[in-house]
């Protein structure tokens, strides 16, 4: 993976990385230098293979759990620190929620279906770690995070309700 980021790196910087061609990969990115690349690392060994490729990471937490998102994000800048790079990590959060009658049901239906992946035992045992029930919880949550410096927060939703999108806006104005 890390020598076909470095290739496309370069594709995006203009050099012609094709023996033979007579021009450069066209169009050219909008950004100088291509897009933000995000590695989806949550592990320590993960993070610190990511700090030598990636512009940050992106993680999800179940609960979520603060101390465990400070965790990886100490993981993370720890990398980016002995990887030798300058610029911080970009770190993106993200976690499910339900909200309205009925979350902890919703969650519940939701969880146990997607996770059945896993084994029925398995995702029975961590269906209950999942605990964004409430819109004062959301709030909190995306206040807390905010704070600890994370720069985007990706919300999953347990429901289909495209109302879903408009009940965030308002929770987190």
């Amino acid at each position: 993976m890390e020598e076909q980021v470095a290739r496309m790196r370069r594709v995006w910087a203009g050099e012609n990385v094709v023996e033979g061609a007579l021009r450069c990969v066209e169009p050219a990115p909008i950004q100088e230098g291509g897009p933000e690349l995000l590695a989806g690392a949550i592990m320590p060994k993960a993070i610190a293979r990511a700090a030598r490729w990636a512009d940050g990471i992106t993680d999800f937490s179940f609960g979520p759990s603060l101390e465990e998102i400070q965790g990886k994000m100490d993981t993370a800048r720890a990398a980016w620190k002995e990887a030798g790079r300058d610029a911080p990590p970009r770190f993106v959060a993200s976690f499910w929620y339900a909200l309205g009658d009925g979350a902890r049901a919703q969650l519940d239906e939701y969880l146990e279906r997607y996770l059945n992946f896993m084994g029925p035992e398995l995702s029975k045992a961590l269906v209950p770690t999942v605990t964004t029930k409430s819109a004062a919880r959301l709030k909190e949550l995306a206040v807390a995070l905010e704070g600890m410096g994370v720069d985007e927060l990706i919300l999953a939703p347990t429901s289909s309700d495209p109302d879903e999108v408009d009940r965030v806006a308002d929770i987190l104005g």
